[in-house]
């Protein structure tokens, strides 16, 4: 279904949502066709006319697509036979003014079945003559439904420009069907303002919040600021939230930076600073750890990560490279690939951003198998890279695990100090990450936490047992807060932690906990027996937020969050936590 027509919930909002995004052409195939400003011609070297029509032979979404020669006078119907030979059929629309345009964007879904010598070739010009390449699929190639995004700032400032999609086919008597369209779209983009544009410049402060890119209450494809809805800005700025940590995640392959545009700029224009995570969700294939397919990964991500950094380039300068690389039971890989991973989309994102600032991955914990995973990943860096580390900031996730027999393993006071080798005394189990940057010839290097928090759904009926000893009640969640800010932020024997972002906005569900908490610690000779199979299907409390899963009812939490330092008066409310049926982390 197309962006416009999309018809997600609303909610009332104080923040106006900032929308530099224009449509000039939305085309799903699924009323008249062509529509103003677009025209159909077969410019083939016959009598005959096939030109782009819709068919319901194959589609992407709704009901039809457009087929390149189902309509005009002597339309073919892809049901009964293939693709004409010699076509060149047309579809193009315009002319569009982008003056006053920072960039043009085309975004479509296509399906392949191309001969050797058949091609769809799209793209763009100012005099409607001369067409310069957007994209370009040749045959012999057959394809499942992909989605096609192309931005371009060429263009802009153009008084006129066309966009044209053509097909053309070989001279073959054809087989195969060609190719479809369907949702074909074509935006332009406004120039920002000063305040969106250079917003990366700024440092909003220490605390920060992992935010949801997409919307639990909604479900897949709803973004969390979004038309009719931005209500969670409201939140943020009353939470006094200075950063937001924002996953960029894929949508059926592709990042809708439409999406991803209207949430950095309207939480730039509040003066929230964003911090980016590229992660295993930016791309749709997951053979990263992958020995036959790690090399190709990479390039790929570079590429995407290139792409994000130059698009939001003004706008985002911090960008952290994978999440828990070390977890063992998600987007683990080994050091030895990390770290090529690392340094490629490092150099990719300077390279797009001389003033980026590379975060690396934010790791699992920061117990001694963390610190023994990032002194290997260090070792294999200075393998292939021998002057500085390609990391600006060292990010580290320093969840208790309830494993040290402390008074109360819970409590950052202490499990923040707990004795867990390599340590020194007096010494946070933070800071012997530092002594081994030290150890590898830096300390320049700045740590941030990217993820800190607890699960307060200790008592609750749907909570996960597996984790009993670290879970807490609603009434100490937002005193533990305060107190892992007060350790991290002061305390430190050796360095400083810069920035806190607590995980997360709002309270979810969370499917497969047990688990892959069952799974860890399963032995040798019996690796695969689950105590309940059947867990696999249950979603559990994963109520980490400061706000409930209603995503505006504040928890007793926000208010320690928002006040900090300060602390906030004893909670007397009675907390029935509203459990969605959206599961996240799966």
């Amino acid at each position: 279904m197309l962006e416009v027509a999309q018809q997600w919930p609303t909610y009332p909002s104080q923040t106006p949502l900032v929308d530099n995004w224009v449509n000039l052409v939305s085309e799903d195939a699924e009323s008249s066709f062509p529509k103003a400003p677009c025209t159909v011609s077969d410019y083939s070297q016959d009598s005959l006319e096939r030109t782009w029509g819709y068919t319901s032979y194959d589609k992407y979404q709704g009901d039809y697509s457009l087929w390149p020669a189902r309509g005009g006078r002597d339309a073919v119907d892809p049901a009964t036979q293939g693709t004409p030979a010699n076509l060149i059929s047309w579809l193009e629309c315009g002319p569009f003014d982008l003056r006053g345009a920072q960039s043009l964007m085309v975004r479509f879904a296509e399906k392949l079945d191309l001969e050797a010598g058949d091609s769809l070739f799209t793209g763009i010009s100012t005099d409607d003559k001369t067409f310069t390449q957007l994209t370009l699929s040749a045959g012999p190639i057959t394809s499942a439904w992909t989605l096609r995004t192309a931005i371009t700032d060429s263009v802009a400032g153009a008084s006129k420009v066309w966009v044209a999609w053509v097909f053309r086919s070989s001279a073959v008597t054809h087989t195969r069907k060609g190719a479809w369209l369907d949702n074909a779209e074509v935006w332009y983009r406004k120039v920002p303002t000063v305040q969106v544009s250079s917003c990366g410049k700024r440092d909003p402060g220490i605390k920060g919040i992992n935010l949801p890119p997409y919307d639990p209450t909604v479900g897949p494809g709803a973004p969390m600021i979004r038309p009719g809805d931005v209500s969670v800005v409201d939140h943020l700025k009353s939470s006094n939230v200075h950063w937001v940590r924002l996953e960029f995640v894929h949508q059926n392959g592709q990042v809708d930076l439409i999406a991803y545009d209207r949430m950095v700029d309207t939480l730039c224009q509040e003066g929230i600073g964003v911090l980016g995570l590229v992660d295993n969700q930016t791309l749709a294939r997951q053979d990263f750890n992958q020995g036959a397919t790690a090399a190709s990964y990479q390039a790929e991500f570079a590429s995407r990560s290139h792409a994000l950094a130059l698009h939001f380039k003004g706008r985002i300068v911090f960008w952290e490279v994978w999440n828990e690389p070390n977890f063992a039971l998600a987007a683990y890989m080994e050091a030895e690939r990390y770290a090529s991973l690392l340094k490629t989309a490092s150099d990719a994102i300077k390279a797009a951003n001389p003033d980026a600032k590379v975060l690396f991955g934010g790791l699992a914990s920061a117990w001694n198998d963390s610190h023994t995973y990032f002194t290997r990943v260090l070792f294999e860096l200075r393998e292939i890279q021998q002057v500085a580390l390609p990391f600006d900031i060292m990010a580290i996730h320093p969840y208790p695990d309830g494993a040290r027999g402390l008074k109360d393993a819970r409590d950052p006071r202490n499990y923040l100090y707990a004795f867990d080798s390599p340590m020194i005394p007096g010494e946070t189990i933070i800071d012997r990450f530092v002594r081994a940057m030290e150890g590898n010839g830096t300390n320049q290097i700045d740590i941030w936490i990217t993820e800190l928090g607890w699960n307060s759904s200790k008592g609750t009926v749907g909570r996960p047992t597996c984790q009993e000893p670290v879970l807490v009640t609603e009434r100490e969640q937002g005193p533990f807060i305060k107190a892992g800010f007060d350790v991290l932020l002061n305390n430190v024997y050796k360095k400083a932690v810069k920035k806190l972002f607590v995980y997360q906005y709002m309270d979810v569900g969370s499917s497969n906990v047990c688990v892959l908490h069952q799974i860890s610690h399963m032995t040798r000779n019996n690796p695969t027996t689950l105590n309940n199979p059947n867990d696999r299907d249950v979603v559990y409390d994963w109520l980490f937020g400061l706000y409930r899963s209603d995503k505006h009812t504040a928890k007793p939490s926000e208010c320690w969050f928002r006040v900090y330092p300060a602390s906030c008066p004893p909670d007397r409310s009675v907390y029935l936590p509203m459990v969605t049926n959206v599961a996240i982390g799966q």
